[in-house]
């Protein structure tokens, strides 16, 4: 096998993780202390397995693509402008685009790295990295809100179909 692709995608994720420090820093701050997000730290773990369970398919034919550079440039450009304003402002880094940037480098560097055909063949495992971009708090909150009333109706309704005594209380 081909150690060199391996050595250089793990090279520029270790140079991302260090300059990327305090969106990740933040991130797994947030993944602490919020209810929301306590899990996010378990995706890119997921990620890392699906490929390892995947590697005979997806590194099969891993080859030198340098246009995952344009994606990991795009990554830098996403998180290099979310680290001005924050400061600009005065602010902690704002961690929804910032992560957003982090992954973006994370799957150009690995198109670069690896390749087309097994970018194509690990884009599941890419792709749900993405879930660990937590969701901002006004598309979160509401989106709570409704599930929680949805959920109390539908139980509320098993309840009286069953005519099982409940008390309905804030939803």
């Amino acid at each position: 096998r081909q150690t060199l692709p391996h050595i250089a995608f793990l090279c520029i994720c270790l140079l991302i993780a260090a300059i990327g420090w305090p969106a990740l820093h933040a991130w797994l701050e947030a993944s602490k202390s919020s209810q929301q997000s306590s899990d996010f730290w378990t995706i890119p773990l997921i990620s890392l397995y699906l490929c390892y369970e995947r590697r005979d398919v997806i590194f099969a034919k891993a080859k030198f693509a340098p246009f995952g550079f344009f994606l990991l440039a795009l990554g830098i450009g996403i998180y290099a402008a979310t680290l001005i304003a924050s400061q600009a402002h005065g602010l902690p880094i704002s961690v929804v685009p910032a992560i957003l940037g982090v992954i973006v480098c994370i799957a150009g560097a690995f198109l670069a790295c690896y390749g087309t055909d097994a970018w194509r063949a690990a884009i599941f495992p890419l792709g749900f990295l993405l879930f660990a971009v937590p969701l901002p708090q006004a598309i979160l909150e509401p989106l709570v809100r409704w599930l929680q009333n949805g959920s109390a109706a539908v139980v509320g309704l098993l309840f009286g179909l069953l005519r099982v005594p409940f008390h309905r209380n804030g939803l």
